[in-house]
């Protein structure tokens, strides 16, 4: 899945990174301050939002032209400085191993995109 969903937001000018291995929460941190752009982070406890929502987020980001960043967490968790920090969203209220998180993001990235383009791909 998540090559399937990568394949379809690169044409989109969606740029994706991955980092693998496991870091600290600090480790993280200091790879987030390093970020050029606006950075959102993904949380468990970060704010619900629907798919349409996040296609205005993702359009107001490429109508501002900053650089917005979605990143999934550490397994233990951001640090509560982190949390302060930057702005958060919830894919669930629910945990899952990051894997699977990545999939369902790239998805709802791919389908804000197809929101924004007007497709037929989200139905409400």
């Amino acid at each position: 899945m998540i090559d399937t969903y990568a394949k379809r937001v690169l044409p989109r000018g969606i740029r994706l990174e991955f980092h693998s291995g496991r870091l600290s929460p600090e480790q993280y941190e200091e790879r987030i301050s390093s970020i050029a752009g606006d950075v959102i982070i993904l949380d468990e406890g970060g704010k619900q939002t629907s798919s349409v929502e996040f296609a205005r987020t993702i359009q107001a980001s490429s109508i501002s032209e900053r650089t917005l960043n979605l990143v999934i967490g550490p397994a233990d968790g951001f640090t509560p400085m982190t949390k302060e920090k930057h702005p958060s969203i919830s894919l669930s209220a629910m945990t899952f191993p990051h894997e699977l998180a990545a999939a369902i993001l790239l998805e709802q990235v791919y389908r804000a995109c197809e929101i924004n383009r007007g497709t037929s791909y989200h139905r409400e």
